[in-house]
């Protein structure tokens, strides 16, 4: 019975696998397809037409997976569906007084010169894929400073418009994945012995960094005190400082008072309840709510606990 659960346990794995690479497989070729019309577009209708069709988020160089948007061979970046062009350090008038962005030094998270490679891929081979890391729409959507948003894995198609000193890119985002309950339960005890080791004020400044250690896949660890407190949150840095204790779910369940509970007496444990997903909470609210069954665990010798959690 075991070696026939362990083959049906390997067969299933394998069907997900195949499914999410084909998706990514279809995505990639979209990306290709939408970049070729786009730079079609640019030379039937004029450089001035495609910026304001590339430059609307309605329009027809956006859809529900990518999108395009336009730069030239020197780094300047000439429409975008969600970016303005002006009011920014970067914004820019060219000598034929194109509002621009100027992205020629423009890094990832992780210091990549991706703009740079963009245009070595237009110049030397004229299309070609470039990954680093990237906000995502919806990040891009949110009304904070660029360095506070979440950067993802993005891989994009460049591809020159013929004949011109041009270039369309269209990227995606690489699937995220789903955390995984010992994921969860490592995480959490990872941020404790954090907490322990280095201080409160050190591991916090940790803990709540978007694009840091604690936040991956789909999950985050958070950290809250016994009388109810937000200490950390690194999607919701607007709660840190906030007492939470008295929050209702819509079936009106006082689920901090649940979690807090089994800090309080067990030390360690899993609750279920329902609670946006991380991309909800980048959304105006009211949230769409999800099921989330979630690890909490008492951080040794302090009235505190951290969790972290998966989504259905």
């Amino acid at each position: 019975m075991r070696k026939v659960a362990l083959i049906a346990l390997v067969v299933m794995a394998s069907v997900v696998l195949a499914a999410s690479v084909m998706a990514q497989s279809a995505v990639r070729d979209e990306c290709v397809a939408l970049s070729k019309d786009a730079a079609k577009f640019i030379n039937e209708k004029g450089v001035d037409a495609a910026i304001a069709e590339i430059g609307n988020k309605e329009g027809k160089f956006v859809t529900k997976n990518t999108y395009v948007f336009l730069m030239d061979l020197e780094g300047n970046e000439l429409a975008h569906p969600y970016h303005a062009m002006t009011g920014l350090p970067s914004s820019a008038v060219t000598a034929s007084g194109r509002k621009v962005l100027k992205l020629f030094d423009y890094k990832d998270t992780t210091g990549k010169l991706f703009v740079q490679e963009y245009i070595n891929v237009a110049k030397t081979k004229g299309e070609g894929w470039v990954e680093y890391l990237y906000p995502t729409p919806e990040e891009l959507k949110k009304p904070i400073p660029r360095e506070e948003m979440k950067s993802s894995k993005k891989i994009s198609f460049v591809y020159r418009v013929p004949g011109k000193d041009l270039m369309v890119i269209a990227g995606f985002f690489e699937m995220a994945e789903s955390a995984t309950k010992e994921e969860c339960i490592a995480k959490c005890k990872e941020a404790a012995q954090l907490i322990t080791e280095k201080g409160m004020d050190a591991a916090f400044q940790e803990l709540q960094k978007k694009d840091g250690k604690f936040v991956w896949k789909d999950s985050y660890v958070y950290v809250m005190d016994f009388a109810g407190n937000h200490l950390t949150h690194p999607l919701r840095p607007d709660s840190v400082g906030k007492n939470v204790l008295e929050a209702k779910l819509p079936d009106g369940r006082f689920f901090v008072k649940e979690i807090i509970e089994i800090a309080k007496t067990k030390g360690e444990g899993w609750i279920e309840y329902m609670y946006p997903k991380p991309e909800e909470l980048a959304k105006p609210k009211p949230w769409k709510l999800s099921k989330k069954m979630a690890y909490v665990y008492r951080i040794p010798g302090k009235e505190m606990f951290v969790s972290a959690g998966l989504f259905e």
